[in-house]
């Protein structure tokens, strides 16, 4: 190729990436920003031994595509056609207990619906529209161009963590043609760190829903592990019980109980230690009820007079029969269940001295269980409860949240290590994981009694519907499940941001940030420190119901009610509409969420429907899908039945149990 041509194929390559600036100017001012002036530091174009334009790392000196990238564009959306498979989320009743919970009738319901029918493939090249699809890596962004010049896409997120591709790409296609291109969605996630990448995953899904990754195509443009993992962990946290992402009773039950504990007096959080930089000097350990915990028995015994315990749920029963005393207990859990487990695997004589904090959620009658001036509620962020109380407190006074205390009750006992100022920490039986799977608490605490009493205590644990293996200590696996799992992530979270120093005693899953540690660890007395005054000054720093005057119940039913009869009765006509394929299917649901969000509720509504909505999406989607396309009317149409129930029996419930508390035991 002579000079001419040469130049030619840069002037065309210039005039794309002039035209891309424009339109980013306009659509992304940022991204033009950073972009106007930017220089590639490890990629850059050269002319190929084809003597096309490529893209060239400049540290090996190797060319990113062996031959001409449109030709490589070409034959890889091809394969990708060809080979991939959807993946689907599958909804499951483990069939465990009856909790009586309007929302879990309503999946139930759906879920029997769907019967025992196995799940068709889906494959890329048959789809018509493909509504979800990630992809991963941008390179010359050809790809992207191919795969729309042979098939419809709604919602497209593509991901890269290195800006010289996205920077090279613009001279390769042209992004406001993408864009036109997509019917639904297109974002575009550039990040330097996983925090970053994570953060505008999550604000896509509110941005779209849960729902739409019911089924989604994932097209990995070139091998990267970094990202590869990323979306494997955050896909995992999507699979997490929907209780996690809250529902009807679920908020309903937390307004009752956050209620019930103002009126009881109990103290709420109101100040976070750490995030105004006051320390407590002496270390804390979180202690869970993992089966390693028996492990570290020797640990607590040989430390505890120089450090602060904190047993978390059930490992108080364990540590009763271990006869080691913790400083503090805490729990999490609404359910009634929560109080007889306490009275039923602790004596009355043990509990004494121990200081209790529990999530503004948790049933009102385990505090009194506990010494009355030694218990605080802690907030519990993005719950309806919590919103009660932020509105329950005058002008000057403040509440803080309990950050990442979820999904398990460990991630509290450390969120509360944050809030009372405790940054050298170890983790004892915060497994995390089973090197076995019917072994998964520690041997020495009351589960073992309870399977006799209640064999259907472990079933939904035990369950491998959603098993997967991580590493461990010395690089072993472990079984390990979505709701683990998202609690391992968010224990690297609060490591991260608070920046906690941890040791992990467990032997269970591997957690970044806290380095495993031996149980024969001796910890250095903290010297000049009361262990008893500290407990103390850090109560009264924290806790404290001064300024909280509640809202009136009545005002707060009243206006739930009145809001709660509009929605529905906008739901109601959008299930009366017919569905005859995917695409319709997508857009009803679509429908739903929108006549959901865009209706101006007050916090305390939407808090109250939004888990429950967001979950029931998803469910109607993977049940339509199940019956295949020749029974898409008439799935949706017996799903809609289900939901109109649903509704139905909501509006009676809060006109007369808005502020029961609740009866759920398993015991």
């Amino acid at each position: 190729m002579g000079f001419q041509e040469k130049f030619e194929q840069n002037k065309v390559v210039d005039a794309i990436f002039t035209k891309n600036m424009q339109f980013f100017e306009l659509l992304s001012p940022d991204v033009y920003a950073e972009f106007k002036s930017y220089e590639p530091q490890n990629l850059t174009l050269a002319f190929d031994e084809s003597e096309h334009i490529n893209i060239i790392n400049r540290k090996t000196g190797r060319f990113v595509y062996p031959e001409r990238p449109e030709q490589y564009a070409d034959k890889q959306v091809d394969k990708f056609l060809r080979d991939t498979k959807a993946s689907v989320i599958r909804f499951y009743n483990p069939h465990v207990v009856d909790t009586q919970y309007l929302h879990h009738e309503m999946m139930d319901s759906l879920v029997e619906l769907r019967g025992d029918a196995s799940m068709p493939e889906f494959f890329a090249q048959d789809e018509q529209l493909i509504q979800q699809l990630f992809i991963v890596g941008i390179g010359s962004g050809l790809h992207i161009k191919a795969l729309l010049e042979q098939k419809a896409l709604n919602n497209v997120v593509i991901i890269e963590n290195n800006k010289d591709s996205f920077y090279l790409s613009m001279y390769f296609v042209d992004w406001e043609s993408i864009f036109r291109a997509v019917k639904g969605q297109l974002k575009i996630i550039i990040g330097d760190t996983e925090k970053e990448i994570l953060d505008n995953l999550h604000q896509y899904t509110y941005e779209v829903g849960n729902y739409v990754f019911t089924k989604m195509f994932v097209y990995r443009h070139y091998v990267n592990s970094t990202l590869d993992t990323l979306l494997e962990n955050f896909f995992k946290k999507l699979l997490a019980p929907s209780a996690a992402a809250g529902f009807y009773d679920d908020e309903k039950v937390g307004l009752a109980h956050t209620v019930e504990n103002c009126q009881r007096n109990i103290p709420p959080s109101t100040v976070g230690l750490l995030q105004r930089k006051i320390h407590c000097q002496l270390p804390a350990v979180v202690i869970g009820n993992g089966p390693s915990l028996d492990g570290s028995e020797h640990f607590l015994r040989a430390n505890k007079d120089k450090m602060i315990l904190i047993s978390c749920g059930s490992s108080l029963s364990a540590l009763e029969g271990m006869g080691i005393k913790p400083d503090i207990h805490v729990e999490q859990e609404r359910p009634y269940d929560t109080y007889r487990w306490l009275i039923k695997s602790t004596t009355e004589s043990f509990r004494q001295g121990i200081y209790f904090y529990g999530l503004n959620t948790v049933h009102p009658d385990c505090f009194s269980l506990f010494d009355a001036d030694k218990t605080g509620q802690c907030l519990k962020p993005n719950d309806l409860g919590s919103i009660y109380l932020s509105r329950s407190i005058k002008k000057g006074h403040t509440l803080s949240f309990a950050d990442g205390s979820n999904p398990t009750v460990t991630n509290f006992g450390l969120s509360l290590c944050v809030l009372l100022g405790m940054k050298n920490v170890f983790l004892a039986g915060v497994d995390l994981g089973m090197k076995e799977i019917d072994k998964h608490h520690s041997e020495k605490s009351y589960y073992a009694k309870a399977k006799d009493e209640s064999p259907n205590i472990f079933k939904f644990i035990e369950a491998t519907d959603d098993k997967f293996k991580i590493k461990g200590r010395d690089g072993k696996e472990l079984y390990t499940n979505a709701a683990f799992n998202s609690s391992k992530l968010n224990i690297e979270r609060l490591i991260d941001k608070y920046g906690l120093n941890v040791k992990n005693l467990s032997d269970g899953a591997e957690i970044r940030g806290a380095a495993f540690e031996s149980n024969d660890y001796i910890v250095k007395e903290v010297a000049g420190k009361d262990k008893i005054k500290t407990l103390q000054a850090l109560h009264e720093m924290v806790f404290s119901s001064e300024g909280v005057l509640p809202e009136s119940k009545d005002k707060v039913k009243s206006k739930v009610i009145i809001e709660a009869e509009g929605l529905f009765s906008q739901l109601r006509e959008i299930l009366k509409l017919t569905v005859e394929n995917e695409e319709q299917l997508v857009n009803r649901l679509s429908e739903i969420r929108n006549s959901f969000w865009q209706t101006k509720l007050d916090g305390y509504t939407a808090m109250l429907f939004k888990g429950s909505i967001e979950t029931m999406l998803s469910a109607v989607y993977s049940v339509v899908l199940y019956g295949g396309v020749e029974n898409y009317s008439e799935n949706f149409a017996k799903s809609c039945q289900i939901v109109n129930r649903f509704l139905d029996q909501v509006e009676e419930d809060m006109k007369h149990n808005l502020y029961n508390l609740d009866t759920y035991c398993n015991l």
